[in-house]
């Protein structure tokens, strides 16, 4: 996720910002595109950093700024950029679609002549590269560590792990909705997942929501073999995007599954049973691996 402050921050593009609501730079842009179409507000999607010269629109009349002012806002885009220079239609930013925007609430900079849209436009995507390098490198950090917790320490650490770096509660619960690792803080959460689980029909290919919006369940396995619940950290670091996100959760139900698979719990009774004491459900089913080869293969079953 590209955020608008670091667009705006780049000393190569010298941009001249006039209108900055609070809190503006740390809006998302989705994309930078130049457009000189009157009637904008039809062609945006969001998210974007819509760039003009003012061809097609007098930004020095009032009604006109205004009303282009007020469709880029309604298209959704997060920042209104105006091109200057000699032979343009301005050489400077005019008052009338600065005070648009104020109105608006539209963050508006001006382009200076010796900054091209196209480098706008690259300065962007260079800053979106550095971003999917770093998001990989993150991902692929937390899918190495909870592979590796899971080949040695066990399933309680690899939780652990999932917790820190996502900032949310996560928890393993067998397939009748009994935790088996992590936690979830709150009994009503710990309990809608476990209605969940046992609700279940048949396994997803993918999440499934439950009746909190901030709780999702991931299967682990077709059966599924449990669950991977987890609930929040939807705004946490900026580590993991959306899609970094669940990259890493369906990452993890794969090696849970890997790490499951072939077993059965000591005592059945004691997992099924609501009775049972959360420590002895867990004595129950708590595994450990070990790296033998370079795989990961479950070695034991083991009281706690």
């Amino acid at each position: 996720m590209v955020v608008l402050g670091e667009l705006l921050d780049s000393q190569a593009l010298s941009l001249e910002v006039h209108c900055e609501p609070a809190g503006a730079r740390s809006q998302s842009v989705r994309i930078v595109h130049a457009s000189e179409v009157p009637s904008i507000d039809s062609w945006l999607r969001g998210g974007e950093v819509l760039l003009t010269v003012g061809a097609l629109v007098d930004l020095a009349d009032p009604a006109a700024s205004a009303d282009y002012a007020a469709r880029v806002r309604a298209g959704g885009a997060v920042a209104l950029g105006i091109g200057l220079g000699e032979g343009l239609p301005h050489s400077e930013v005019p008052p009338t679609i600065v005070a648009a925007a104020k109105k608006e609430g539209l963050v508006l900079f001006g382009v200076p002549q010796r900054t091209a849209f196209v480098d706008v436009v690259d300065a962007f995507t260079s800053l979106r590269e550095a971003e999917y390098a770093r998001e990989l490198h993150a991902v692929a950090s937390a899918q190495r560590s909870i592979a590796g917790l899971l080949a040695g320490p066990g399933m309680e650490r690899a939780i652990e792990s999932l917790r820190s770096r996502l900032g949310a509660e996560v928890a393993v619960l067998n397939p009748a909705g009994v935790v088996i690792a992590g936690g979830l803080t709150a009994a009503a959460v710990a309990e809608a997942a476990a209605t969940a689980v046992r609700a279940a029909l048949s396994a997803s290919a993918g999440p499934q929501a439950t009746d909190l919006p901030d709780l999702v369940l991931y299967p682990v396995g077709s059966a599924p073999l449990a669950w991977l619940a987890v609930r929040g950290g939807q705004d946490g670091t900026r580590s993991f995007s959306p899609r970094a996100r669940s990259l890493v959760l369906t990452t993890t139900a794969a090696l849970l599954h890997i790490s499951l698979s072939g077993t059965e719990p000591q005592d059945v009774s004691a997992v099924l049973n609501p009775q049972v004491s959360l420590p002895e459900r867990r004595a129950a089913w708590h595994l450990t691996g070990a790296e033998e080869e370079g795989e990961l293969r479950l070695v034991c079953l083991e009281r706690v």
